[in-house]
């Protein structure tokens, strides 16, 4: 199952480094949010799978979770007002401010109604970039 994040974690990185673009402040924290979600939630669910069938390893991978959720909240906060400084116009500003909230919602609970809002609000973001450019 480690092995299986591992791989994962690291396609996951990979297909977000083949897709990067110029630093775009505002593409990279939306990118973060992104990561720090799939990653936390890859946790969050070897989590449950260790719960549910009673492994001696379930404090160990919950500490993990833990961590996760820790290391990209901080990210998340430090990354915000570079972001919202770098937006062009206003519509963008705000769809920041957006996708950090049901982000935040989202993060660490990862319900189905917070993800399906998260996902949204990363569309209405992708929106704004595209109209502003």
């Amino acid at each position: 199952m480690k092995n299986l994040v591992g791989a994962l974690a690291m396609a996951s990185f990979g297909m977000s480094v083949a897709h990067a673009e110029p630093a775009d402040p505002v593409k990279s924290y939306a990118q973060l949010l992104h990561h720090g979600a799939f990653m936390c939630k890859l946790e969050s669910e070897n989590y449950d799978a260790a719960v549910r069938y009673q492994s001696a390893k379930q404090g160990d991978i919950g500490e993990k979770v833990g961590a996760c959720i820790r290391e990209y909240s901080v990210k998340a906060k430090e990354g915000l007002p570079v972001a919202i400084k770098a937006a062009k116009n206003d519509a963008v500003k705000t769809a920041i401010k957006t996708l950090y909230t049901d982000w935040n919602a989202y993060f660490g609970e990862f319900d189905r109604l917070s993800e399906s809002r998260y996902e949204r609000s990363e569309s209405a973001l992708q929106t704004e970039l595209l109209t502003s450019q």
